[in-house]
This record gives structure tokens, sequence and C-alpha cells, in this order.
């Protein structure tokens, strides 16, 4: 069976709803039941600690259809998954009527000892790949950045970001990968040693897809691949799917069997636009919106959900990529177009 046909044979990981509670059991090994392992089962249930790998990872709710998946921080403002866990086809007018408000539901904390999560914010998207759009089953594009309502991330910790080619990426002695799987519940589960094995691409695709060994199950999908550094924990790739579900521990990795990850660098784009925003950048934004008649709200240098509602429409019409991300280069698209307009400018 060739690459291609392998992607085209995806089944990513399915979507599970909230449950009231679960048993946290932390430190037991968990059952091999839906999940793709090779050669041993070294899972293991984390405590959702502040400050730790674990406290940055969160549950993604659809709120009006309760579909929920794993998602992690990364940035104190920023949560990070794949498409697919929380937009399906028929959501993704999105892209089409960038004024509707999209709002899911981030559950984080610590919980309680049946697991529970203590808190809970909301999350709007921002900026995705173009995964439903393309002409194969092309999961590289299989990501989503999402704004929060409430920097969690300050208090319970993030992920930075790594862009790894996939020389690299196969030398890491030591990754992990972590999510909340849907058969349980509310419980962090991590591999916490796996590896990158290869890397697949084709012309049409937005980026490499990599194949990689770390134990997936359903509901893990959007979760992070991570390494530890001296600075803290880097995300290096987004967990999406496995070629083929299997239920059974395989004894050694085989690539028809490979899980698959959008590596984090087909979001770079996203990522870097988001760490080079500021407030007066953010104000510049909006004033010359307003002056457009676009009203991002107040001029005020923080792009709440509003402003980014106007920039995203703003996009659209102008068949312009990037979302509602405010970027060098929307700026001086708007400069010019303000000064183009007949009449005192601002």
């Amino acid at each position: 069976m060739t690459a291609l046909i392998r992607a085209l044979v995806l089944v990513f990981v399915g979507l599970f709803a909230v449950p009231a509670q679960a048993s946290a059991d932390i430190g037991r090994s968990a059952p091999t039941r839906l999940a793709n392992l090779f050669e041993s089962d070294d899972r293991q249930r984390w405590p959702r600690t502040p400050g730790t790998p674990a406290g940055g990872i969160v549950l993604i709710v659809d709120p009006t259809t309760d579909k929920a998946g794993t998602g992690f921080l990364i940035a104190p403002c920023y949560a990070m998954s794949a498409l697919h866990v929380v937009l399906s086809d028929f959501d993704l007018t999105a892209r089409r009527y960038p004024n509707v408000r999209y709002e899911y539901t981030i559950y984080y904390g610590r919980g309680n000892r049946f697991g529970s999560f203590e808190n809970f914010t909301v999350a709007r998207p921002l900026a995705w790949g173009r995964y439903f759009e393309s002409i194969t089953v092309d999961a590289s594009e299989d990501w989503i950045l999402l704004q929060l309502e409430e920097c969690i991330g300050r208090d319970y910790g993030y992920f930075r970001f790594a862009v790894l080619g996939i020389d690299e990426a196969r030398a890491e002695p030591r990754l992990a990968l972590a999510g909340y799987p849907g058969t349980e519940h509310e419980t962090v589960q991590a591999d916490p040693l796996c590896r990158i094995r290869a890397e697949r691409d084709w012309p049409e695709a937005g980026g490499p897809l990599w194949y990689h060994d770390c134990a997936t199950r359903r509901g893990i999908s959007g979760g992070p691949i991570f390494r530890h550094t001296e600075e803290g924990h880097e995300a290096v790739a987004i967990a999406v799917g496995e070629l083929q579900p299997m239920e059974r521990l395989r004894l050694s990795y085989s690539e028809a069997y490979a899980n698959v990850a959008v590596p984090i660098g087909n979001a770079g784009w996203a990522l870097t636009a988001v760490h080079g925003e500021s407030r007066e950048l953010i104000a510049e934004a909006q004033r010359l919106l307003e002056a457009l008649g676009r009203g991002a709200g107040r001029i005020d240098g923080i792009a709440d959900a509003r402003t980014r509602m106007a920039i995203a429409g703003y996009r659209t019409v102008r068949r312009l990529d990037g979302a509602g991300l405010v970027t060098e280069a929307l700026i001086t698209r708007l400069r010019r177009e303000v000064e183009s307009r007949p009449g005192p400018q601002p």
C-alpha cells in the first residue's frame, strides 16, 4: 500500500461526550483496548498539576453538540488542537461567514478525586489549516489555533513550540504524547517515551505528516507531542489519528499501522503572527478598520472577539489568508486602502 493510499484511509481519533465524573486512578497503566501501541504499553495517568505539562492540556467541548477532544495551551491566552476536534464539514461555514460567533468551552484545572474539572473558560477560533479544502484527504492541515477569553496559561502553564525538521525530530530520544482518551474520561493519559518514525509529504499538501509510535486512543486527537528542555516543555507536533486502528499491542513498530501527527511547523505562520502581535499593532488595526467602516470595537489594543471577527471579515472580503490575526502585512494593506479613499484621512 502506498503512502498516499494509506493517507486516504486515515481513521481519525473520534470525539467523545463530556462525562459527569471519572476515577483519576493516578499512576496506573491503562488497558490496551482501542489504542495503537507498539513494543510495550508504558502509558501513565498524569495529575493535572499547574505548571506541569499536564497542567497545560485542556478538554475542548462544543456546547452545541457535546463533542469534545484534547487541546493544549500554546501561550498564556491561546490553545491549539486538531481541526477535526472542534469543527465539522458543516461548521466550516466560518470560512465564508467569518462574523458568525463560534465558541467552545475549555475545561481545565486540578480537578478532584473523581477527575472532574474545577474551571472552564471560552475559546474562539483564530486561525486554522485548510484541511477540509484539500483535494486529497490531507491531514497535514488538520490544526486550529484558538483565543481564550481568560489567559489561564499564566497560572496553569503552557507549551512553547519548536519547529523541527524530520531528521531532528527522529533524533529526539524522548518525546511524550498526552491527552484525554474518551474511555478514561477526564484524566490526562500520557505515553512518556515515544518517537517520530518517518515523514510523508505530497505536492498538494500544506506541509508534511509525521508517522510516530506514541500511543493513541480515541479522544487524544489534538493532543501535543512534546519534548522537555531546560526552559520547559516544547510542542513539536499535534496528534491527529492513525492509519489503521488496532486493539492489541504490536510487538514491533509497523508503518502500516503508524500513528499520525501534524508537525507544529505547519502552523508556524499563525504561531509566529500571534507572538508578533502587540497592543500598538492591534490598536492600529482597530483604528484603520474603523476608518473603513468596519468597526472593530474600542481602539484599545486588545484583540477581543469583535476585533478578531472584524479582521477575519476584512480578510475574507479581500481574499486574504490569515483569519483574525494582526500582522504587519495586514496593517500595510489597511493603510494603503485608507489612504486611497477620497476625503479627509484620520
